[in-house]
């Protein structure tokens, strides 16, 4: 069986990602922000672990929960988090361009980069 993270899991694909790899047999560390809705499902081989991509000190984390829970390593990483801003172009802010790509794209970056860096 293989060790997988899966991000952006308090809902959606993510969320549904969650159960069906660990009813496969899978270990999965759920990341989300929310790990409200992952822990009321209460799978014994799925750890929920509340991270903000975005925040460096969050990331920093993650491989010192892996390596408490005895991973050797990760075998798959599904880096599902994202955010949309859902609006008009003629509405957006600077803002809102560098929210998503926080989450989208140096979120990802970050999390991938840890991944490499676990042990």
């Amino acid at each position: 069986m293989k060790n997988i993270i899966i991000t952006g899991t308090s809902r959606g694909i993510g969320y549904e990602m969650v159960a069906i790899l660990a009813q496969a047999g899978h270990s999965v560390l759920a990341l989300s922000r929310n790990v409200a809705p992952v822990s009321g499902l209460e799978i014994t081989n799925c750890h929920c672990f509340s991270c903000d991509i975005t925040d460096p000190d969050a990331i920093k984390k993650v491989p010192l929960f892996l390596k408490e829970k005895g991973w050797k390593q990760v075998d798959v990483l599904i880096n599902n988090s994202g955010y949309l801003v859902n609006k008009p172009f003629s509405e957006l802010s600077l803002e809102d361009f560098k929210q998503s790509y926080d989450v989208n794209v140096f979120g990802v970056f970050s999390l991938t980069q840890a991944r490499f860096t676990l042990f």
